[in-house]
């Protein structure tokens, strides 16, 4: 009569340190290999179904999905806006710095001088009496 084995929870654990890369966990050769022939098959056919479907889209919804993914969902004249406020943008910035600090005071304070001074409050002079 064999004695039949119980088998543990425990048995086919790896002792010792982690080998991520080496044979007891499968891999063949020294290190694992990477598949690049079958993700360059599956890069090629969602390319391809990216055609076909660019191929059945308008001009509108083919320039959409060309875009930023954060603009996709905007319409045409939405999209066209915010490249123009965008671009406003950048021109400010290049402006604000090209002057310094001081240049936007001194010209800050010269526009102020130039203003009408019937808005400041007169002066009023403490009588007793």
């Amino acid at each position: 009569p064999q004695k039949l084995k119980v088998m543990s929870a425990y048995d086919n654990v790896l002792k010792g340190k982690l080998k991520i890369k080496k044979k007891e966990l499968g891999a063949t050769g020294k290190f694992a290999k990477k598949k690049k022939k079958a993700q360059k098959a599956a890069e090629e056919e969602a390319e391809k179904i990216r055609q076909e479907e660019e191929e059945s889209m308008d001009e509108d919804e083919v320039e959409r999905m060309n875009r930023d993914p954060k603009y996709r969902h905007m319409t045409k004249s939405e999209y066209k806006f915010e490249m123009h406020r965008k671009k406003r943008e950048r021109k400010e910035m290049k402006k604000m710095a090209k002057t310094s600090h001081r240049e936007r005071i001194k010209e800050f304070n010269e526009k102020l001088d130039k203003l009408p001074q019937h808005f400041d409050l007169p002066k009023v002079a403490l009588t007793i009496g």
